[in-house]
């Protein structure tokens, strides 16, 4: 029997837009798969991405249906909810599917039997085979994305996403060096400070920090893995900056 090779998947068709305040990016993908027989030809599977932003991150990694076979590569996380178990296989920590899942975040996502959900940081996605072929197909799809968005409980998600900070994540996303850092939180204003408190970058932990000195003495109280994470963010930058 001939085996079958799955090559990379191709994204076209993709864009970007604000809804609501949220940024929502659309596209196809399209992956070539074929049977390892000498001249076959190739087969191209389309699949239909939706991907909505988030104001927070969610417990949550992913929601598969159950036919897929998903429950053989995850722990399923169940719901107490019977109908939706039966149908959907949930992958999140104990007891985050009951927090986030509930009736009515369930009955929206069982419109369909076919898509898959991946959640990662802040972007919550959508996949259903099939690529968009057409304008109204994508309304729809970014429609239902943010039907079960809205329907989460905003004990767990904040209903919008606030872009009072992208500036100073911006600005903070350039620094190549603690120096450079230094120079940005001495001329912090209290808004700022209170937007960079409660940021998850790893500058977070010196938002109260007006000194070289200051700076030097809450490096010294963090943990090995957070001044890890303060220095790889600054090589990163310098790395990025050495490949454009």
């Amino acid at each position: 029997m001939a085996g079958i090779r799955v090559g990379n998947t191709i994204f076209r068709d993709s864009y970007r837009t604000t809804v609501n305040g949220r940024t929502v990016i659309v596209s196809n993908g399209w992956t070539n798969i074929q049977t390892e027989v000498q001249h076959a030809p190739d087969h191209w599977r389309g699949v239909a991405v939706c991907a909505a932003e988030l104001p927070s991150v969610l417990p949550l990694a992913r929601i598969s249906p159950r036919d897929t076979g998903a429950e053989l590569a995850v722990s399923p996380s169940p719901t107490s909810n019977p109908e939706f178990d039966q149908r959907f296989v949930v992958s999140a920590p104990p007891d985050a599917a009951l927090e986030v899942l509930t009736p009515p975040v369930q009955q929206q996502i069982m419109a369909r039997d076919d898509w898959f959900f991946w959640i990662e940081r802040y972007l919550f996605g959508c996949i259903s085979p099939g690529a968009f072929t057409s304008v109204e197909d994508v309304r729809e799809r970014i429609d239902a994305v943010l039907r079960v968005i809205a329907a989460i409980p905003t004990s767990v998600l904040p209903d919008h996403v606030d872009h009072a900070a992208d500036d100073l994540i911006a600005r903070i996303s350039r620094l190549t060096s603690m120096e450079e850092a230094m120079t940005m939180l001495q001329h912090l204003t209290p808004t700022e400070r209170d937007q960079l408190a409660t940021s998850d970058t790893p500058l977070a932990a010196f938002a109260d920090v007006r000194s070289p000195q200051e700076a030097m003495a809450r490096f010294k109280t963090l943990d090995q893995q957070r001044k890890m994470q303060l220095l790889a963010m600054f090589m990163r930058v310098k790395d990025a900056q050495r490949n454009t």
